[in-house]
This record gives C-alpha cells, structure tokens and sequence, in this order.
C-alpha cells in the first residue's frame, strides 16, 4: 500500500515535465523544419529562374532586335510564376551583347533574379540581422546570336 502512495506521489511530480520539455523544443523543430521547407523553396525556385535565363537567351538569340522589355517578359512567362504575359513581381531579367548592336558574331547574355521571402522570416528576424529576411537569387545564360 505505501509503495503505490509513493508511485502515485512521484507520477503527480513529473506531471508537468512534458509540457516544459515541449515548451522548450517546440520552437527549435519549428525552425528546423520551417528551414527544410525554405530550401526546398530555394531549389524550386533557383531551377525556375535557370530555364528562364536559358529560354530568354535563347529568345534574344534568335530575335536580337527585340527589346530587353519582351525578352524580360518572354523569362517571366517561363518561370509560370504569374499569369501569361503579366508582370512577374520580385523577378528581374536583363540581357547583354558582348559586341553592340548585337549582331550574328556577338553572343547575348540573359540574367535573371529573384528576391525570394523566407518562410521563417518571422523567426529569423529575431535572431539574424535585418534584410535576412530574403535571399537573393540569380541565374544567367549565354548563346550565340543565330540571326540578323
């Protein structure tokens, strides 16, 4: 009888353990998985703003007289982050001949960038400097001007 009081004793002590100890690494696997969420993130969108330097490249290539406007809306469009020829916000494209104008000797170069907002932001910005809140990313692509 006095061994289950003394049980009964020690499971009323240890009641509120649990609690603290979630309390306490709750926020840590929130950030944690929070981060995975944001690389993945990261990747996706990286591979995204890649084909869309190489699709714009290819586009400037082959219609070297078009406007660096059209070539910059011709990556949006690749990217399918907004509508079919609607402005992409947070995206930037430029293009760059290495001769100008650009002709059939000159290659064209298409940047692209991309400011991408983090989900853990809120968290972040606690515990990192400002403007931690974005990373900034890029992809170019280069090919040969094919016509005139």
């Amino acid at each position: 009888m006095a061994l289950r009081v003394a049980q009964a004793r020690f499971i009323n002590e240890q009641a509120g353990q649990s609690l603290v100890e979630l309390a306490i690494s709750l926020p840590v696997l929130l950030l944690i998985v929070l981060g995975l969420a944001d690389v993945g993130r990261a990747f996706y969108y990286t591979s995204a703003i890649t084909n869309a330097a190489r699709e714009g490249a290819i586009f400037a290539s082959r219609q070297p007289a078009a406007g660096d406007p059209l070539v910059a809306q011709h990556a949006c469009n690749e990217t399918g982050f907004a509508a079919y020829n609607t402005a992409c916000p947070g995206l930037g494209a430029t293009r760059t001949c290495n001769v100008s104008p650009c002709t059939a000797a000159s290659d064209v170069t298409v940047e692209v960038t991309y400011d991408l907002k983090l989900i853990t932001a809120l968290m972040a910005q606690r515990i990192l400097p400002a403007g931690a809140d974005t990373i900034h990313l890029r992809a170019a692509s280069k090919f040969p001007v094919v016509a005139q």
